[in-house]
């Protein structure tokens, strides 16, 4: 079996090794050493517990809807910016989104800024295990 997957385009191209022993490195930079990891549910569990930080890349309705325990929201289009008050590189983190392609895109952009990713990918597809849902303060109503 091949330990790698490459994402081409005409700017890029990325590859993914499915060993997290294996340096992953971005051909369009000799220079730069990405490193994204696929993950699967059991192993974020274990990787959670150790303090690595676990980040929904969904928008903050998707988030509240159903999200992992212990997972924290950046949407995709804050990632970049807000990243930086939780981690620093080269630290670990794992992102998931709902059906693993902002995941994707969220990996290369936190492995381009130096972060190790590991990507679980999507929420529907990959998370057997319960999740959180976060009513609007609106309907939640105290008893009588």
């Amino acid at each position: 079996m091949n330990d790698f997957t490459t994402n081409s385009s005409e700017e890029n191209s990325l590859i993914i090794s499915s060993n997290p022993d294996i340096s992953i490195s971005d051909s369009s930079s000799s220079a730069s050493s990405l490193q994204i990891y696929p993950i699967d549910a059991d192993n974020v569990r274990l990787k959670t517990a150790e303090g690595i930080l676990l980040i929904d890349v969904r928008e903050a309705d998707e988030y509240a809807l159903k999200h992992i325990p212990n997972a924290i929201n950046i949407p995709l289009p804050f990632l970049s910016v807000t990243i930086a008050d939780y981690a620093t590189p080269p630290d670990s983190v794992i992102v998931y989104c709902e059906s693993g392609v902002r995941s994707e895109e969220a990996a290369e952009m936190l492995a381009l800024q130096g972060y190790i990713v590991y990507n679980l990918g999507g929420i529907s597809t990959d998370w057997p295990y319960d999740t959180i849902t976060e009513l609007p303060a609106s309907s939640q109503q105290e008893a009588p």
